[in-house]
């Protein structure tokens, strides 16, 4: 939709350390899903406490997706639906990390060799 509007530091390099902190909770948030999702639900009460618990855990995910990417990534990327939905083989959070997490890594990479070549412009007439 193209007016939805994302807006990413790509050079924030503290991404990287939420992500590693932050990725084994959506991995056990996954986890519950999988128990919760494994038995039956037949009473009225039944769907309510599913439903809610559903819905508890995917609020969950959404703050920490948008931890992650310290953005608003979860409102623009997947207004509807819960992070846990499977698409393709996937769930739809995996969709969007897996599509986020290149942007840093390229405008990172690119950001160094930037300072690498200023320093390099600054040192080389004192190196050899």
């Amino acid at each position: 939709d193209s007016n939805r509007v994302l807006e990413l530091n790509t050079s924030d390099l503290g991404m990287v350390t939420r992500l590693s902190e932050l990725y084994p909770k959506l991995d056990e948030l996954e986890k519950e899903v999988a128990n919760i999702t494994s038995g039956s639900v037949d009473e009225q009460d039944g769907v309510e406490e599913f439903g809610k618990a559903l819905k508890d855990i995917d609020l969950k995910m959404r703050s920490i997706i948008d931890e992650i990417f310290d953005s608003n990534v979860c409102e623009v990327c997947s207004p509807h639906g819960n992070m846990f939905d499977p698409i393709d083989g996937k769930f739809r959070y995996e969709h969007i990390v897996d599509t986020l997490s290149p942007l840093y890594t390229d405008t990172i990479t690119k950001e160094f060799d930037k300072v690498s070549k200023s320093m390099n412009a600054h040192t080389s007439k004192y190196t050899k």
